[in-house]
C-alpha cells in the first residue's frame, strides 16, 4: 500500500478497498445470477478487518492490507437485492472518497503552510 507511509490516509484507504472488493461483488452476483449452481457471495466489513490467524499474516496485513474477504451465502442471487446492495454501496464510497479528498486537503495545508 503505497499510502502506508502516511498512517492519516490507511483508514480510509482500508475503507475504499473494501466498497471497491464489495461492489465487485455485487457485479459478479449479478452477472452470474442466471449461472446454474450460483450462489450469492458478500463480505463484510468486520469480516474484511477481522483478526488474523498468525503474526505473520497480521505482518503482512499490516504491510499490504487485509486480504478481501468473502462468503458464500448460499442463497439464490435476488437483482432487487442486489441493486439496493449496489446503491447503498455507491453511497458509502462516495462519502469514504470525499473523506479521502478532505484528508489530503488538509495534509496539502499542513505541507505548504510548513514551507512558508
Amino acid at each position: 500500500m503505497a499510502v502506508k507511509a502516511f498512517g492519516i490516509l490507511d483508514s480510509p484507504t482500508r475503507v475504499m478497498d473494501m466498497l471497491s472488493h464489495k461492489q465487485q461483488l455485487i457485479a459478479s452476483n449479478i452477472a452470474n445470477m442466471d449461472t446454474p449452481g450460483y450462489v450469492r457471495k458478500t463480505m463484510s466489513f468486520s469480516d474484511y478487518l477481522g483478526t488474523s490467524a498468525s503474526p505473520l499474516e497480521a505482518k503482512i496485513n499490516d504491510k499490504f492490507g487485509p486480504v478481501p474477504y468473502s462468503t458464500e451465502t448460499g442463497e439464490a442471487v435476488n437483482p432487487a437485492e442486489e441493486i439496493a446492495d449496489m446503491q447503498r454501496n455507491y453511497v458509502l464510497y462516495s462519502i469514504a472518497s470525499k473523506e479521502m479528498n478532505s484528508t489530503i486537503t488538509k495534509l496539502k495545508t499542513v505541507i505548504n503552510v510548513g514551507q512558508a
